[in-house]
């Protein structure tokens, strides 16, 4: 457990669940917007980890509903690709420290 310095991962899971939850009610943007703040914080939670890769996987893992969001957003063609541009190359950053990068999706 992580209260002896074993380690913790955290678990994703619930956050994805929420996000797939907004996306079917039609809160596309504001799952986008969600899905900024879940890069920083995730990119943040990474650097601070002390484990193989597992923290990134699991920020990886929402990666699919904010792409998802993206490609049904109310944003122009020119702004999908700035907001992807932005928002995954933290990301990119993120997996570059921890293993191989993959594209979402």
């Amino acid at each position: 457990n992580h209260w002896d310095d074993d380690g913790f991962t955290p678990d994703y899971s619930g956050i994805i669940r929420k996000l797939e939850g907004l996306l079917k009610s039609g809160y596309v943007d504001e799952v986008l917007g969600l899905g900024h703040e879940l890069i920083a914080a995730g990119s943040s939670q990474v650097e601070e980890s002390d484990d193989e890769g597992e923290t990134a996987m699991e920020v990886e893992s929402c990666m699919p509903v904010i792409v998802e969001a993206l490609e049904r957003s109310t944003l122009d063609d020119v702004d999908k690709l700035v907001w992807a541009n932005v928002g995954f190359m933290k990301e990119f950053k993120l997996r570059k420290r921890n293993g191989p990068v993959s594209l979402p999706g």
